[in-house]
Order: structure tokens, then C-alpha cells, then sequence
């Protein structure tokens, strides 16, 4: 079946880290870009990445948090497409629901998971707006590219994906109301949490030094610089590192709250500045 994969991201480090990851020699069979006409290289997709990540973190971000600076998207085939099917299969869905976006586009053609793109997206446009998706868009990404799918293949997944959203939430609903039945039976069933953890941080770039990421969620699980996957089958970060990353990302959060603070403070000034200005022209004009 297709599946569509999507997030968004905030940790600086975690940007560079995911294009470096996507875009490795060993698995990336084709490299292509998304309204990024001056980027040619994978050297440039990573230098591009580093220093959209830098810009954002310098901008304020709503509530003086740390601006989301990048989202991944993940697009699956069911089946071994050609790499330059596979590409166009990418680009059109790019084209049809995110026009405006600048990203990097990564063909893999694995034999286990057979073919997929991995797609790296600036958070901000070409027209200088952030992406922000409503929830219906975003609910909605993986039935538009199922019927892309269905479009180009013949298939019936968007129809199948409806019925077993329609059954999830049946199933979720059942459980907060305490009755129990079987949960529905999905291809990934096997995996275990940690399993699906390591996979995520693995698709994430953890293996660079440069990456230093807390993630917050049902499961709450840390990754520092340096460190490989925090599951039961790796080490586990002692009680003292573990705080020192939390101080450190509560560090940058106060950072950008002071920042934002003193660019109001500035506005403010300016404004009492200019209020004054005026108060001595309406003195000088009554005499």
C-alpha cells in the first residue's frame, strides 16, 4: 500500500542532520529540489539547510518559542518504481499541495521497503510565509496522495485508507467509552515502540554529532550529541547528562523569550519616543 509520512520540526541541529541523512550516497539514488533552482549538489542542499535553520532560530517565533524551521515528509510506493517515476510521482504531488515550498527531494530505492522519497521542506515558502497546515489539510495529506496514487496506478487505496480511518477512530472511540474489542489490524502491528523509536531517530539523522534533540510525546525519550538511539537496546543517557539537555533546551527557550521581550521593549521605546516628539511639536505650535 502507499503510505505518507509527515512532521514538522524545530531543533536547529536536527535540519542539516535529516538532509545529510536523506540524501547519504549509499541510499540516495536520485537528488532533486522543489522551487530551490540555485542548489545543485548535495553540499549545497546541507549548506542551504544549515543556514535556513540559522535564520529561523535568529527570528522570533510565536510565544517566544523556538521556531519550527523544517518538516519531512515521507512518500511510499508499493512497489519497485523506476527512480525517474518515482521522482515525478514526488514533484507532482509537491506541485499539486505544496506549490510554494522550497525543498529537497531524495529517491531510495531500498529492497526491504521498496521505493520511496524522502522529502525534506523549508518551513518557510518562496513567498517568505511560514508553512502552517490546517487540521483537515494535514489529516488529509495521506488520502491526497493515495489518490494520486490511484490516479497514476489503478489502485483503490484511497477508499481503503478512509474505511480504516473510519475503523480507528470507531475502535478509539470504543475505548474511551470502556468497551473492549480487538484493535484493528494494521501492516506495522509488529513493531515494537522502540522499534518504531529507532526508525524515526534513524530517519531523523541522530548518528551526527551535530544533532542534539529532545522529543516530547507519549513516549518522552532523549538524544544528545554524539549518543545513538535511546531504546532498551541501547545506552541509556545517566540521570546527569539527561539534565544537562534539559537545561540546555530550557536555555535556548529563555533565550528567545528575552529576545522577543527586548524587541517589544525596543518597539515600545520607539514608540514613547515618538509620542514625546509629537507632544513638543503641539507645546511649540500653541505658543
Amino acid at each position: 500500500m502507499s503510505i505518507l509520512k509527515f512532521s514538522g520540526k524545530s531543533n536547529p541541529a536536527a535540519s542539516s542532520a535529516n538532509v545529510r541523512y536523506i540524501t547519504r550516497v549509499r541510499a540516495c539514488d536520485d537528488l532533486s529540489f522543489h522551487n530551490l533552482p540555485e542548489l545543485e549538489t548535495r553540499a549545497d542542499a546541507i549548506a542551504y539547510a544549515e543556514r535556513r535553520s540559522e535564520e529561523e532560530s535568529e527570528r522570533p517565533g510565536r510565544g517566544g518559542g523556538i521556531q519550527r524551521n523544517h518538516h519531512r515528509m515521507v512518500l511510499s510506493f508499493d512497489r519497485t518504481e523506476t527512480t525517474d517515476a518515482a521522482r515525478e510521482q514526488a514533484h507532482e504531488f509537491m506541485r499539486e499541495n505544496f506549490p510554494n515550498s522550497r525543498a529537497v527531494v531524495s529517491i531510495h530505492q531500498d529492497k526491504k521497503e521498496m521505493t520511496h522519497a524522502h522529502i525534506w521542506i523549508d518551513a518557510r515558502g518562496t513567498d517568505d510565509r511560514k508553512l502552517r497546515l490546517d487540521k483537515t489539510t494535514y489529516k488529509t495529506l495521506d488520502e491526497r496522495w493515495a489518490r494520486q496514487y490511484d490516479r497514476q496506478y489503478g489502485t483503490d487505496y484511497e477508499r481503503e485508507y478512509k474505511e480504516k480511518k473510519t475503523e480507528t477512530s470507531a475502535w478509539k472511540r470504543d475505548r474511551v467509552a470502556g468497551i473492549d474489542r480487538p484493535k484493528p489490524t494494521r501492516a506495522r502491528d509488529g513493531m515494537t515502540a522502540d522499534k518504531y523509536r529507532e526508525k524515526d531517530l534513524r530517519d531523523s539523522g541522530v548518528n551526527s554529532h551535530e544533532l542534539n534533540e529532545k522529543r516530547i510525546g507519549r513516549n518522552k525519550f532523549i538524544v544528545a550529541a554524539g549518543q545513538r538511539c535511546v531504546t532498551n537496546t541501547h545506552k541509556q543517557l545517566d540521570s546527569s547528562e539527561r539534565e544537562v539537555i534539559r537545561f540546555e533546551h530550557k536555555f535556548r527557550e529563555t533565550l528567545a523569550t528575552s529576545q522577543h521581550l527586548q524587541q517589544t521593549i525596543t518597539r515600545v521605546d520607539r514608540t514613547s519616543e515618538r509620542a514625546a516628539e509629537s507632544a513638543n511639536i503641539d507645546r511649540e505650535l500653541s505658543r
